[in-house]
């Protein structure tokens, strides 16, 4: 008699692990699963209808992109934001988002999705969906990046957003409901270079205000300890 080959089931099926990735990614990212949050994936694969098997692999590539922290046998859960990194992320998101704007901007349904995004943004007062809005607008800037750019860009978006729990509430979207604007009077312009340089600006913009957020929380900690 043949040995049986026991085959996992991440293996025969991928999908369940895709869409787990992708939910929980968004739930991340959005703030509804906050920095610390503790993930069981037992508990995780009880409430998302599915085995443990797949959460965990899906616990294992969230913890590649930098959106989880994973100990084996001890505890997942999502990761704190990486102060350190900060200034790297946000540059390499604004070269990369510039980069696709000026060779191979978003198509007319793009640009609608983001126009749609920034208006959710200037609107919703719940703060989850601000950064959510905020996300898609984002991605919808780089619906035509190629493979490596997009899921480069996925990762830094997922960093970017553990950076900003502490902007998105402190701060009104108005300056960045402005600056996307801006972006996209560039785009239906035609102009995608100039779409690219106002998203830089926009990056650079952002990252300072999260490192001055930074430092007055490091000084009333200061003074309070």
């Amino acid at each position: 008699m043949r040995d049986r080959v026991s085959v996992p089931e991440i293996a025969i099926a991928p999908s369940i692990r895709e869409q787990l990735v992708a939910h929980l990614r968004e739930q991340i990212i959005s703030g509804e699963l906050p920095p610390g949050t503790i993930l069981p994936p037992v508990e995780l694969a009880e409430r998302l209808q599915t085995s443990p098997t797949p959460v965990r692999e899906a616990l294992r590539l969230l913890g590649q992109e930098g959106l989880v922290e994973v100990s084996a046998r001890r505890y997942s859960r999502v990761a704190a934001p990486q102060a350190e990194l900060a200034g790297e992320a946000y540059e390499l998101l604004g070269t990369l988002e510039s980069l696709v704007l000026g060779s191979t901007p978003p198509d007319a349904a793009a640009i609608i999705d983001a126009e749609t995004a920034n208006a959710a943004m200037a609107e919703t007062e719940r703060v989850v969906d601000r950064r959510r809005a905020d996300i898609r607008f984002h991605r919808a800037l780089s619906a035509r990046a190629k493979p490596l750019t997009r899921e480069m860009l996925l990762t830094l978006y997922g960093r970017i957003a553990l950076l900003e729990v502490t902007y998105h509430q402190l701060h009104a979207p108005d300056e960045s409901v402005a600056e996307h604007r801006a972006i996209l009077d560039a785009l239906k312009a035609g102009d995608g270079v100039l779409a690219g340089e106002n998203v830089v600006k926009h990056w650079q913009r952002g990252y300072a205000t999260v490192l001055e957020d930074a430092r007055a929380a490091a000084a009333v900690a200061a003074e309070e300890s």
